[in-house]
């Protein structure tokens, strides 16, 4: 299985660098018409992307460590507070469920690809479920204060972006009993 992760991730690695290399050509052509001058704003574009694409490349361990970090800061009520400012959908972006730039973005996989190196891998299983849970529910939640005002039961939006505080809660401590699993 190790084989195959490296070379699906090596064989990325060099897609995505044919990407930046063509990508280059492109932007450093100096742009004589208004059909170069859209090129290369679509060159722009694409290097907007090369953050998520970092984040899918990064290594299972990092990814996870960098995934506690971030539930880490968005249990600190403060920090929560500054971010639910925004409003639901900017919850959904730091918890990863919206736009790819969060380190939670598909940070299920990181932990299966690591389930191996688990002590108990039932219980490991049964506590990335109990995570997975706790990040689907706070993303419920925070989508639903985004409409909470607008249904017939009109709900305060921050009951629910206190709801999704809570599941948070439990993510990151699923989360923490899975990292200390792997040791790390």
């Amino acid at each position: 299985m190790t084989s195959r992760t490296s070379h699906g991730q090596s064989r990325r690695g060099r897609t995505l660098l044919k990407c930046v290399i063509c990508a280059l050509g492109i932007a450093w052509t100096p742009a004589f018409n208004v059909t170069e001058g859209k090129r290369r704003s679509m060159v722009v574009s694409f290097f907007s992307l090369l953050p998520s694409t970092a984040m899918a490349a990064m290594d299972p361990k990092q990814q996870v460590t960098a995934a506690m970090q971030k539930l880490e800061d968005l249990c600190d009520p403060e920090y929560y507070k500054k971010v639910a400012s925004g409003g639901g959908d900017n919850i959904r972006r730091e918890v990863g469920t919206v736009g790819v730039t969060s380190p939670l973005f598909d940070v299920d996989k990181a932990f299966k690809a690591l389930a191996e190196e688990a002590e108990d891998p039932e219980a490991y299983v049964e506590l990335l479920e109990r995570f997975t849970k706790g990040i689907t529910r706070a993303d419920a939640d925070a989508y639903s204060s985004i409409f909470s005002m607008n249904s017939a039961a009109a709900t305060s939006p921050q009951v629910y972006i206190d709801k999704a505080f809570e599941e948070l809660k439990v993510a990151k401590a699923a989360a923490r009993e899975l990292t200390n699993m792997l040791k790390l």
